[in-house]
């Protein structure tokens, strides 16, 4: 896994059959306790990968009645990563005809491209009253998920195992990420790959309670680090069938943490789905999401 980290985006498949040079054969599944298989595989990447790498996918499948585990190891933005294992520290990474230690030039320039850095003293954050439940993703995804879509029957299994839920075959990935935030130790990742098509986004939702006949005031903080031809945005929808009406989208330009706001009325709805969406190739970190009741003359 070290090797897939330092040389680019991977996958590492458990439970095929190989010819010895790395050619799949067959599928065998997994024998025993796959539930301590996946636990052992995140066990050794928390224990012996230096630094941790983010967005680790570990998960299980079912391949024609065999079991496998399918390991994702993302692009990381941290190499090199050092593999470390009873007394040994060794740099590995992946090329065209296998995987090999890395030379001492190339864990040079690998450092030299990636400069660790001391991370800085988070924020301290303000306790300030929101209807948002983990905003500032400080507890993974837990709250979030697909908001006024969650009982549609079509979109609860993807929704229930990712929180976020791609539509239109779109590929992306949302999740909690400590490689940088606002305030806290965690913001929310987006990672939008598809290119830009009608009816092809990627979203994330949660359903906030709210008071009817009242004016609020939605707000996030975004970083961007590659808009490319995508498009990122807030949308707050009141019912199912809204999608555009209150909405506010991210600008690219300087990579800095930026504020964004969208004020709307609650109407006679008892609660409010807000919701943000991927549209092509996007990258962006999002954090302290709130939404706040605002005061109104009388």
């Amino acid at each position: 896994m070290a090797s897939f980290a330092n040389g680019g985006v991977g996958y590492l498949i458990l439970g095929i059959r190989d010819d010895g040079h790395g050619r799949a054969q067959k599928f065998e599944g997994l024998q025993g306790n796959v539930e301590s298989t996946v636990k052992s595989i995140r066990s050794l990447c928390l224990n012996h990968l230096d630094p941790r790498v983010s967005g680790l996918e570990v998960d299980r499948r079912m391949v024609d009645s065999h079991a496998l585990v399918l390991v994702r190891i993302p692009r990381s933005a941290r190499v090199p990563h050092m593999m470390t294992f009873q007394n040994a520290t060794e740099f590995w990474s992946r090329y065209e005809d296998g995987k090999a230690q890395m030379t001492r030039e190339e864990i040079r320039e690998a450092f030299q491209t990636n400069p660790p850095r001391v991370r800085r003293r988070s924020r301290p954050q303000r306790r300030r009253i929101t209807l948002v439940q983990n905003g500032g993703f400080e507890r993974n995804l837990e709250g979030w998920g697909t908001g006024l879509l969650e009982d549609m029957p079509h979109i609860r299994p993807f929704a229930s195992a990712h929180r976020f839920v791609p539509f239109g075959g779109a590929v992306a990935r949302w999740f909690a990420d400590a490689r940088d935030s606002h305030s806290g130790r965690r913001s929310l990742r987006v990672e939008h790959e598809s290119d830009y098509a009608p009816d092809v986004f990627s979203t994330l939702s949660q359903r906030v309670p709210i008071e009817r006949g009242a004016v609020y005031q939605a707000r996030f903080w975004a970083r961007v680090e590659d808009k490319g031809a995508g498009a990122f945005s807030l949308r707050v929808a009141l019912s199912r069938g809204e999608w555009d009406r209150f909405k506010v989208k991210i600008r690219g330009g300087p990579s800095r943490w930026r504020a964004y706001r969208l004020r709307f009325s609650s109407e006679d709805q008892r609660y409010v789905d807000i919701r943000f969406a991927a549209e092509g190739p996007v990258k962006a970190w999002i954090d302290d999401v709130a939404v706040r009741k605002l005061k109104t003359r009388q």
